[in-house]
């Protein structure tokens, strides 16, 4: 993402913008001028709109991808952490601070199977991102998933139980 994040600097020092720079703007834009849950409901919103689902398997021939932000953007599709990587990228251009911004690594109860999000801080609470439902969920009232991972500007950590309090974001 540093090189995405790179380009959209060039954009506003200098004007010239690649198109799927401009399109990461534009996503971020629509929150502006707004505050709290207002601003990221609608940055969550572009992002699940920007792109249609499709499995790794499919768009790549390959288990696992994770593409950058402006990768999913050219495509126009991507999977859950496809999402959750634009999601983020968006969410901490729109001015959301680095430590209130995380993709999370959730075990699904139902299926059985890993999945990403976007957990954002807003009004001191943890709001989980999901492509799935379009929603933007406290992260006390995910029931059907399990947290095991935090990623953000630190690196990966697995889920801490006992230090986190049961909160996904803290």
């Amino acid at each position: 993402m540093a090189h995405d994040f790179a380009m959209i600097a060039q954009c506003h020092a200098n004007g010239t913008c690649p198109v799927v720079a401009q399109r990461l703007i534009d996503m971020t834009a629509k929150g502006a001028g707004r505050i709290g849950r207002a601003r990221v409901g609608l940055i969550n919103r572009a992002a699940d709109l920007a792109i249609s689902p499709v499995s790794d398997e499919i768009q790549w021939g390959v288990a696992d991808h994770w593409s950058d932000p402006f990768e999913t953007l050219l495509s126009n599709r991507g999977d859950c952490e496809d999402y959750a990587i634009l999601k983020y990228a968006a969410l901490l251009l729109a001015g959301i601070p680095r430590d209130d911004v995380k993709i999370v690594i959730l075990r699904n109860v139902f299926p059985n199977e890993n999945h990403a999000a976007v957990a954002t801080r807003v009004e001191g609470q943890w709001l989980i991102l999901d492509n799935r439902t379009l929603t933007m969920v406290r992260d006390t009232d995910v029931t059907r998933a399990i947290p095991e991972f935090v990623l953000d500007r630190e690196g990966v950590k697995r889920f801490d139980w006992a230090s986190r309090n049961r909160r996904v974001g803290s």
